[in-house]
């Protein structure tokens, strides 16, 4: 690496590769391009107590030496750089993150809604389920009670058939009894019996009814001896009734 020309003439001029080292406090070490060398080194004594030049415009300014506050600027910029680069991937790493996130987030919320509705479902079941139950209960007991008066009546309808099997087995008694019966003709009606003659008269006499009563006669009807208008008083044709 060349030497700088002087700045002025009063300064004397200083050794080519020696400048403030950042990490000697800004003492002058030697810098061979790549590394700084230390006091012991070969290049010791090539020394001056005059300061160091700028470096050659072709060194690389990460390459070049400086001062320690320059230094202290450039690390802080570098480790600024740093943060500011490591904030960005781990802001893009935070958003991958946050959007796989927001995904899962709405995909348990779908799941969550989907959830809801299945409890909603699974209840509304559950009370059609118990209504089917109530009407199914509520139909067995009318069944049961249905049977038990299917019961009453064929027991009815049974008592109905044995009286009217017991009536009908009168009614075919008494036919038979009917039948068995000799069929009597009904007899010619009598001849009406010619009226008596009329009695001769005779020479008995009551003079009342007490006397035709106490000699047998009473009542004593026309023709009969003793008869007399004195003793049939209404004159129907027999006295002392």
């Amino acid at each position: 690496m060349a030497a700088t020309s002087p700045s002025s003439s009063a300064v004397p001029s200083p050794a080519a590769g020696w400048y403030p080292a950042p990490h000697a406090d800004g003492e002058s070490r030697y810098w061979d391009g790549a590394q700084w060398l230390e006091p012991d080194s070969p290049t010791e004594a090539i020394t001056t107590d005059a300061a160091p030049a700028r470096p050659a415009a072709g060194v690389p300014f990460f390459q070049r030496p400086m001062s320690r506050r320059a230094a202290a600027f450039v690390a802080g910029g570098a480790f600024l750089l740093g943060i500011l680069l490591a904030g960005s991937s781990v802001g893009a790493a935070n958003g991958s993150q946050v959007s796989t996130l927001e995904g899962q987030v709405i995909e348990l919320e779908n799941v969550g809604a989907e959830n809801d509705r299945l409890a909603e479902e699974y209840a509304q079941l559950t009370k059609d389920y118990a209504q089917l139950e109530d009407a199914g209960a509520s139909l067995e007991s009318q069944i049961t009670g249905l049977k038990a008066g299917t019961t009453d009546l064929e027991a009815q309808l049974a008592t109905a058939t044995t009286e009217r099997d017991a009536q009908a087995a009168r009614v075919a008694e008494l036919e038979a009894a009917q039948n068995a019966k000799p069929v009597v003709q009904p007899a010619a009606p009598a001849a009406p019996a010619a009226p008596a003659a009329p009695a001769a008269p005779s020479n008995t006499y009551f003079q009342n009814c007490d006397a035709a009563r106490a000699a047998g006669a009473a009542p004593v009807r026309v023709g009969d001896p003793g008869y007399g208008r004195h003793l049939d008083r209404d004159g129907d044709g027999t006295g002392c009734e």
